[in-house]
């Protein structure tokens, strides 16, 4: 529609359940407009009733693509540009919220989720969860791939798709920043943590990727079930 997208969700009687998607991307876009930090302008919101009942988002449209399109192309300066630019994005969002979704960090659904490793490092997992303090949950957008930055003609980023966010260590936001988002690649990390002590980043990303949402991560790759696993030095927390 031009300058503006229009995202609709399945109705109820589609057999999706898209009612929480949409309070959760409705609200996540909301306080991104609120605070300032470069997400797509909410432009409208609502329902829609005919035979079904659709709701549906307004946004504005943000000319560009997305960061995994044109990685190659970018310079080293240009990525530790975007680097830095994404940790303002999450110093500002990543902070804690009022109450906004019902999903689960470790609800059972999201634990089977790591059934394809093996007992050994699942046993080994669990153990240090356990022991691991977290701080207090914050706002995680959950989903920060670099299908979802999106890098404007101008170089600017702007981050899109909310609707996986929920409240969580925000370790869990690293660890995908630095596997999904920047693929390790040491540019884009050193302009994302500038900030950060290394020594303690380490620990932090571990937590990260213990955590439950980042399964979906390493259980794309088929990994043996059978195997020695040798446990980490940073295992102590």
């Amino acid at each position: 529609m031009g300058a503006y997208i229009v995202k609709i969700f399945a109705p109820p009687e589609s057999g999706f359940s898209t009612g929480e998607d949409y309070a959760v991307e409705c609200f996540g876009l909301s306080r991104a407009n609120a605070l300032g930090v470069p997400a797509p302008r909410l432009a409208a919101y609502g329902t829609m009733e005919d035979r079904y009942r659709f709701d549906y988002l307004v946004m504005e449209r943000v000319p560009g693509h997305a960061l995994g399109e044109i990685t190659d192309s970018l310079s080293d300066k240009e990525k530790t540009r975007i680097g830095r630019e994404l940790r303002h994005f999450t110093t500002r969002m990543d902070t804690p919220c009022e109450p906004f979704h019902t999903r689960q960090l470790r609800g059972a659904s999201a634990e089977a989720r790591w059934d394809c490793f093996p007992e050994a490092f699942r046993a080994e997992r669990a153990a240090y969860l356990a022991r691991v303090p977290y701080g207090a949950p914050v706002y995680v957008h959950g989903d920060l791939t670099r299908d979802n930055i999106l890098v404007t003609p101008e170089g600017a980023i702007r981050v899109i798709d909310y609707a996986d966010a929920l409240t969580a260590p925000p370790e869990v936001e690293l660890a995908c920043v630095m596997c999904e988002a920047f693929q390790l690649e040491k540019p884009y990390l050193a302009g994302f943590l500038v900030p950060m002590r290394p020594a303690r980043l380490p620990r932090r990303a571990l937590r990260g990727f213990c955590c439950t949402t980042l399964a979906r991560i390493s259980s794309a790759t088929a990994l043996p079930r059978r195997g020695t696993w040798k446990t980490s030095p940073y295992c102590g927390g």
